[in-house]
């Protein structure tokens, strides 16, 4: 109801009363202006509507760091969602009733209020993540782009979940997981294809996956104009920290029998317990003094560089002077085509003639 009309335009008391009470779904266009809260309070005390509005107001207020201006603007929206849909109830919204619904106040509230409830399996949204042009992949898309092996997808796609719920929602943290865990059972199948489950891995299985990431990063790394491949990137010690991080979870995340990671977890963490983060901090040292060799050897040349600028500039200078319009350097060669009225006064590389 409501397709090429907006609730501003004027519509009669008895349309928002068919709304109200379920005998017509309203577009969003015309339920995102309409003062639904208010209606909600000529309501009997029974309906269905104001039941569901009271959920709404104890999941909304559970979201502690919101404001209560954002708590009003989520339960509103919250309202109005729930008309527009025709679900009974807070726990009947999914995310594709969420792409039907345009922007408006209180969605980064009324979305973190379902998702601490359990409504939505996923983590909060907020702001342009939420209507940026390329949707969130999930986790069966990553582990699909990962190649991850059959045997271990489940434990994976678990995982994935349970990180986006309880760590970090963000799409480019999930990615750098899913894509070390990629690199990480891909040695399993290629090494020892005799381990048939996560749960199977020992320490002996993760022998040489170091040496591994550091041969699949140098095929994989993006080169720049000056990088000629001979200096090691923390890359390899990324995906083997994100490894070793990944069975300290699934240890942890898999106690009880509710868990996705469930029987997942082998008796003891395969990498042990290094941190391969001093590997990558002896990297940033490494790549530091190359960076100060380089800034050294370049200030060594900078004389050179203004004998250079301070000569085409004296031989400039000739070249204005001359009635031709032409003079050779010292070294030679001709220099100047002309007379051109920026050369005096510019100065050359940014040095300017004593």
């Amino acid at each position: 109801m409501g397709e090429s009309r907006s609730g501003e335009d004027d519509w009669r008391w008895g349309t928002w009363a068919a709304v109200l009470t379920r005998t017509v779904r309203p577009s969003w266009q015309f339920i995102e202006s309409g003062r639904v809260g208010q209606w909600t309070l000529r309501l009997p005390e029974h309906d269905e509507l104001l039941a569901a509005s009271r959920e709404l107001q104890d999941m909304i207020s559970a979201v502690a760091w919101s404001s209560e201006v954002a708590r009003r603007d989520a339960w509103w929206l919250g309202l109005r969602v729930l008309l527009m849909s025709g679900a009974a109830s807070a726990a009947e919204l999914t995310d594709e009733t969420f792409e039907v619904a345009g922007a408006a106040k209180g969605w980064d509230v009324f979305d973190a209020a379902l998702v601490q409830a359990g409504t939505l399996k996923r983590g909060p949204q907020h702001g342009s993540t939420r209507w940026r042009r390329i949707p969130q992949r999930t986790s069966s898309e990553l582990v699909d782009i990962a190649l991850v092996p059959d045997r271990f997808r489940a434990v994976t796609i678990g995982y994935l979940d349970e990180f986006r719920t309880r760590v970090a929602p963000v799409d480019s943290s999930v990615r750098e997981k899913s894509i070390a865990l990629g690199h990480w059972w891909s040695f399993i199948e290629a090494q020892h294809p005799e381990v048939g489950s996560c749960a199977d891995i020992r320490p002996v299985h993760a022998r040489g996956f170091l040496e591994y990431a550091q041969q699949r990063a140098r095929v994989k790394r993006r080169r720049l104009a000056n990088d000629d491949g001979s200096q090691d990137r923390g890359t390899a010690y990324v995906w083997v920290g994100a490894v070793r991080l990944f069975f300290a979870d699934v240890s942890t995340w898999g106690i009880g029998d509710g868990s996705a990671l469930f029987g997942h977890a082998p008796p003891h963490n395969p990498f042990g317990a290094r941190d391969r983060s001093l590997e990558i901090g002896k990297i940033k040292k490494r790549r530091g003094a190359a960076m100060a060799a380089t800034v050294l050897e370049v200030e060594r040349e900078l004389p050179n560089v203004r004998a250079f600028a301070f000569g085409e500039w004296d031989v400039t200078a000739v070249v204005h002077a001359s009635p031709t319009g032409s003079a050779k350097s010292p070294n030679g060669r001709r220099s100047g085509h002309g007379r051109c009225s920026s050369c005096s006064s510019s100065p050359v590389f940014g040095l300017r003639k004593p």
